[in-house]
């Protein structure tokens, strides 16, 4: 349980910091050529038409087919702008690119060159080369990653089968990995935070910081290879909620209690609209159950619809108008996932001071801190329950998602 739910929170952590820094990244402002085989227009004989989606374009007349079924990108030339790639086919990047790299497919990606920017992949396998430098972070989620070049800042790294940071690679910040298989023999200049079922430390390496593990063995770590401090989580192997202690359990309902607090004062603070109403779960529930059942269906829909359009429409503006609003849903569609079950908590306690503010003689914001504390505590224990603690999670959920989608829909549609 406790593995599932590190790597649950590393997953979140990737997707908001994809979604964030996506918006606020530069690129460089000198013109340089281009030859891509993004998602292009087709000319009026069908043959594919190279285009850029941010940046400037160089005419290219030849554009043929590798004989793998592999998408390149020619190394005689640069990528001046953020570079999208959707496919289902294999990827190989050989050129520089001067911005932040989006890649989505489901076939393996191989960079040979520098991103001067972030990195975004989703793929199958993953390889690095020693060639390589992103100049910023690296957000992958793939099956393996083989990282063998240079990250100037952060990894955040998921992988279903296994992690490799070979001898060659070199992490300037932090390194944040979770995989079934981990496996470090190269440089990291600041601290690393794994979660696995095994990992190995290899003579090679060097860690400049703290190593903090989660696995099923501690493991024996050659000398003066880590500088900071060395933390050891051993894994609950059996996976199960039985195997929780008491203190856990404890620990874990404060956690929340204490975050669920943060996120009332938060809301506030900034003046949310179903916080200057008490009972505005008892007069909406109705339509926060409906609207919140919908959208959890309906925005992955639109979602997968804007990567479509993004992925064949043939004009450039539309297809970065598409790619931006699927990242811009995307983001805020898991920010209140990450906040539904608060939210009705917070709501409910909210509706239960304005019945018994009178009787219990409390002022509301205390008694609202109260109610947030017992209705915290009652929902921790519950989830602790298979089945039903799901079940109840789940509807919690709904109930929330809902509140925020309410609260956007205008009360009058002429």
């Amino acid at each position: 349980m406790k593995k599932t739910f590190k790597k649950s929170i590393i997953i979140a952590i990737m997707f908001i910091l994809v979604l964030s820094i996506s918006n606020i990244s530069n690129a460089v402002n000198e013109s340089v050529q281009i030859n891509t085989n993004l998602i292009q227009p087709r000319t009026t004989d069908g043959e594919i038409a190279p285009i850029s989606i941010e940046g400037e374009a160089e005419e290219n007349t030849e554009n043929t087919e590798s004989e793998e079924d592999t998408e390149n990108i020619d190394n005689e030339n640069y990528y001046n702008g953020n570079y999208y790639s959707f496919s289902t086919q294999d990827l190989t990047i050989d050129q520089d690119i001067y911005g932040d790299a989006f890649i989505f497919t489901s076939g393996n990606v191989t960079i040979n060159s520098s991103i001067y920017g972030n990195l975004f992949v989703f793929a199958n396998d993953v390889i690095i080369n020693n060639s390589s430098e992103i100049i910023s972070s690296i957000f992958s989620f793939s099956k393996t990653l083989n990282m063998n070049g240079i990250a100037d800042t952060n990894v955040y790294a998921y992988a279903t089968n296994e992690i490799t940071i070979s001898e060659s690679a070199d992490i300037t910040c932090d390194l944040y990995a979770a995989s079934t298989k981990i496996n470090i023999a190269g440089l990291i200049d600041r601290n690393v935070y794994s979660d696995s079922k095994s990992i190995s430390i290899s003579d090679t390496s060097q860690i400049y910081g703290d190593l903090n593990y989660t696995a099923n063995e501690e493991i024996s770590i050659p000398e003066n290879i880590v500088t900071g401090n060395i933390n050891f989580t051993k894994n609950n192997i059996q996976n199960n909620q039985d195997n929780l202690s008491v203190s856990d359990v404890i620990l874990g309902i404060i956690s929340y209690i204490i975050l669920v607090i943060v996120l009332y004062l938060i809301y506030k603070l900034v003046k949310i609209k179903f916080i200057n109403n008490s009972n505005y779960i008892k007069e909406n529930i109705v339509k926060c159950i409906l609207f919140g059942a919908l959208s959890l269906f309906i925005i992955p829909i639109i979602c997968i619809l804007l990567l479509f359009v993004g992925s064949i429409v043939m004009s450039e503006i539309l297809s970065q108008v598409a790619i931006t609003l699927l990242f811009i849903l995307l983001m805020i569609y898991i920010i209140l996932l990450l906040v539904s079950v608060s939210t009705t908590i917070i709501s409910l306690s909210q509706a239960l001071t304005e019945k018994f503010k009178d009787k219990l003689k409390i002022n509301v914001t205390p008694c609202t801190i109260l109610f947030i504390g017992l209705l915290s505590i009652i929902y921790k224990l519950i989830t602790l329950v298979p089945i039903l603690g799901s079940i109840v999670s789940i509807v919690l959920v709904i109930i929330g998602l809902g509140i925020w989608i309410n609260m956007l829909i205008p009360k009058k549609i002429s």
